[in-house]
């Protein structure tokens, strides 16, 4: 019985003893560290603010401006009436387009208004990636007669930043067109000289009326000059009519008496209300430098994609005095009709009578008519600055 009581008593004390030990903890040991391994933490998500990230996107395209329309024609506006026409600005890149400016320019800006109507888009502009801007184009005619224009848009677009569109006015009324100077040979007493088919057209929208053509016999020498109106069938006499874009050929012929400078006025009297009494200046026996020319280029209908070509020839008209040309070139090329076939010289020299010929190509690639500037300089005190004017229309 007492060695039960002693085997008790000895387990009790090992109880104790045992619970001691487990339930005690050093004071001095630390507390656990983590190993740097020098990898993040998988419990944690790595903070990545401070840190620069190579992302590898592709950025948009820049920016791409598509005009249209190519061309404007305002036909038939009467005096003060106005017509609008809408230009649109395409955004075809990927990043936003600035338009940035849209200038407006006339000739004859005295007798033609061209103005940005008020529905325009304010300036500057953005337009975004295949979104479109559209700007309003006022024309008010102040007098009657034609004009040419244009409208220049300029942007931040990649390719052609700036982009024109050509305007063309076309005149309500009956406009005539004819040369406003001929100048002759130097001629000996009792010989002529005859220069033919000038063309005396109507390039306005209504019937030309022409009552009449003579040479002014209150000019200074009117009997050294003589003319002829012909047409298909022949001699026309006045008063006669014409269609737009229809025609009479004109032959003046000069015959002096003397060897002096002789000089008198052609006058063509009709219904055009800019021109009621149209005046050719004629002259001959120059003893200057003296240009006279083939006249204003007309290249008539023609097909789309057409090409014709035509010669402009270069007189000297004086029998003593050498003739210098310069500058030949085309001012206007009727937005991509015209254009020199080849160089020209630059001087082009030309002693007494002798002649230079060069070409000017139309090639059809719009649906509208057209006008365009051939220009040259020269030592011809009357003739210093030369304008000959270019037309084509689509058939």
């Amino acid at each position: 019985m007492n060695r039960f009581r002693i085997i008790a008593t000895l387990a009790s004390l090992l109880v104790v003893v045992s619970g001691a030990i487990v339930g005690c903890e050093p004071e001095s040991q630390p507390p656990p560290v983590e190993r740097d391994t020098g990898q993040p933490d998988a419990g944690e998500p790595e903070d990545v603010e401070d840190e620069d990230v190579d992302v590898d996107v592709d950025p948009p395209a820049p920016p791409q401006m598509e005009v249209s329309p190519d061309s404007i024609t305002f036909e038939g506006i009467e005096i003060d009436d106005t017509e609008t026409a809408q230009v649109t600005v395409d955004n075809t890149g990927e990043a936003d387009l600035t338009v940035e400016d849209v200038e407006l320019s006339i000739e004859n800006s005295q007798d033609h208004q061209l103005v940005l109507g008020e529905d325009s888009a304010e300036l500057p502009v953005e337009v975004p990636s295949d979104q479109l801007v559209d700007f309003y184009v006022e024309y008010t005619p102040i007098q009657a007669g034609s004009t040419t224009g244009e409208v220049v848009i300029e942007s931040d677009a990649e390719d052609e930043p700036v982009q024109s569109i050509r305007i063309e006015t076309v005149s309500a009324y009956a406009e005539l067109e004819a040369p406003d100077r001929i100048t002759f040979d130097a001629l000996d007493p009792g010989d002529s000289q005859t220069i033919e088919q000038l063309k005396i057209a109507n390039r306005g929208m209504q019937t030309l009326q022409v009552d009449d053509i003579y040479v002014d016999p209150d000019s200074s020498d009117p009997d050294a000059f003589s003319i002829e109106v012909i047409d298909a069938t022949g001699t026309v006499d006045f008063p006669a009519s014409r269609d737009r874009h229809a025609f009479w050929y004109l032959n003046v012929t000069f015959e002096p008496d003397d060897d002096e400078l002789k000089t008198a006025e052609i006058v063509i009297e009709s219904n055009d209300p800019a021109h009621e009494e149209y005046i050719i200046e004629v002259s001959g026996n120059h003893a200057e430098p003296c240009l006279s020319t083939s006249g204003n280029l007309d290249f008539g209908e023609m097909s789309d994609g057409e090409e014709i070509t035509d010669t402009v020839t270069l007189l000297n008209c004086s029998l003593v005095a050498d003739l210098e040309v310069t500058d030949i070139e085309i001012a206007d090329d009727g937005d991509g009709v015209f254009e020199l076939v080849d160089e020209v010289d630059d001087p082009v020299e030309l002693e007494p009578t002798q002649t230079y010929d060069f070409e000017v190509r139309a090639t059809m690639v719009t649906d509208q008519d057209v006008k365009g500037l051939l220009t040259m300089s020269s030592n011809d005190p009357e003739a210093s600055e030369v304008e000959l004017e270019l037309r084509a229309r689509p058939d």
